[in-house]
Formats: C-alpha cells, sequence, structure tokens
C-alpha cells in the first residue's frame, strides 16, 4: 500500500502500475481506486492486473493481449470471446 500511495501521489504525468490490486483486502483495493480517480485527471495510468473487474470500474479504454497482439475492449462480452473469462457457469 505503501508503494503503491507513493506512485499514485507522485509528480510524474504518466504511471505504469503491474497487478495493483494484488494481494490487496477489498477495502484497500477501493482506496487505491480512490486515489488513482483522484489523481486522473493530473496523470496518467498503464495498469495491468489479472483482477479486470477492479480495472474495468475505473479505466476510460481497456486493451486485452491475446497472443502477441492488442485488443480494443469495451464489454465482458469482448473479454469472453477472446477468451479472457470463462462462459457464466463455468468455473476458471
Amino acid at each position: 500500500m505503501i508503494n503503491l500511495y507513493i506512485v499514485i501521489r507522485s509528480p510524474s504525468h504518466f504511471a505504469l502500475l503491474d497487478e495493483p490490486f494484488t494481494h490487496l483486502m477489498p477495502l484497500q483495493i477501493e482506496k487505491v481506486k480512490e486515489m488513482l480517480l483522484e489523481e486522473k485527471p493530473k496523470k496518467g495510468w498503464l495498469i495491468t492486473d489479472h483482477l479486470y473487474n477492479e480495472v474495468t470500474s475505473i479505466s476510460d479504454r481497456l486493451y486485452i493481449l491475446v497472443e502477441g497482439m492488442t485488443h480494443s475492449t469495451k464489454t465482458d462480452q469482448d473479454l469472453l470471446s477472446l477468451g479472457y473469462i470463462p462462459p457464466s457457469g463455468h468455473s476458471v
């Protein structure tokens, strides 16, 4: 959390966050998302994370990397068709 806070609040104009929600409790995830949204008007973010629901809830644009190619995604259906999430009712 401290490392995330430092990066989020730093004076840089852009930051890369690699799996920022991993190993955080739900309350911590919400706090990180709040901080990201507060800084959003001043800073650009490139976020990679497998917790796609957390990323999609705060993102303006989403891309998924599949077999070396990036694909713009807008909905969970896009993630499903690209094989990133399983069909409903199936476990991962």
